[in-house]
């Protein structure tokens, strides 16, 4: 995929590559003899005892201290390798192209360095995240989740910024989770009293209409963020070498 998408720039890239992973999920879907297709790999195995075997609370906490040790490692190498003189060439190459190839990077190579650690970096969480759930459905990564959400992710949090990235993560997760039943509380009390003080009958939808919600919020929080934050909420901090 960087190979044939390296020639592109912004948008067209990000295109190009929704494209080609569209295609990859369409193949997934159809390729039984490799995933079983929409019959999806069932039960995939936990790396810590099973809530059966530990019990649901203890199962649970020692999942996610491997998956918090996954991160904190992801994060002290990434760090490591912001600070260094490979990352300090990889921001020039982001922030000027032009200017680095004169230097003599190459451009392209680093191009794609950067798209396969991504892809690493996304592949371990793809990871975690199906084996946690136990069972591969190729058919279960629907883009407003799996893509779209990504991107608020960065947005919210600051792009460039590796703490940023990870406070935008939790940030929208808690907006995620949480928007849908304090909508619902809100729309069956309106609902409530509404009958009481006017006699409107509630619709019979309320609960359909607060799942919509969650999606309402996390499009206020993007506009709020891109209007009096446009670097995030942590932006990534400007660095000067003398």
């Amino acid at each position: 995929m960087g190979r044939i998408t390296l020639g592109l720039r912004a948008d067209y890239m990000a295109i190009a590559t929704l494209g080609i992973a569209e295609i990859v999920k369409a193949f997934l879907k159809n390729a039984d003899w490799l995933t079983k297709g929409t019959l999806t790999v069932s039960p995939l195995p936990w790396p810590v005892p099973t809530p059966n075997e530990l019990g649901f609370v203890l199962s649970r906490s020692a999942y996610l201290s491997v998956v918090a040790v996954l991160i904190v490692v992801t994060y002290v190498l990434l760090e490591r390798a912001w600070h260094s003189p490979w990352g300090r060439m990889m921001r020039a190459i982001r922030d000027n192209e032009l200017a680095a190839a004169a230097m003599g990077k190459d451009v392209n190579r680093r191009r794609l360095e950067m798209f396969v650690l991504g892809n690493v970096i996304i592949g371990i969480g793809g990871a975690a995240l199906i084996t946690f759930t136990s069972i591969f459905d190729p058919g279960g990564f629907t883009p407003l989740n799996h893509t779209f959400l990504i991107w608020v992710m960065v947005i919210l949090g600051g792009s460039g910024n590796n703490l940023g990235t990870i406070f935008g993560a939790l940030l929208v997760y808690i907006i995620w989770t949480m928007s849908e039943p304090a909508a619902l509380f809100l729309f069956e009390h309106g609902a409530y009293w509404g009958n009481r003080l006017f006699g409107i009958e509630a619709p019979g939808d309320l609960a359909t209409r607060a799942l919509q919600m969650r999606v309402f919020v996390i499009g206020l929080a993007i506009t709020l963020v891109l209007r009096f934050a446009p670097k995030g909420l942590l932006p990534e901090k400007d660095v000067r070498y003398e």
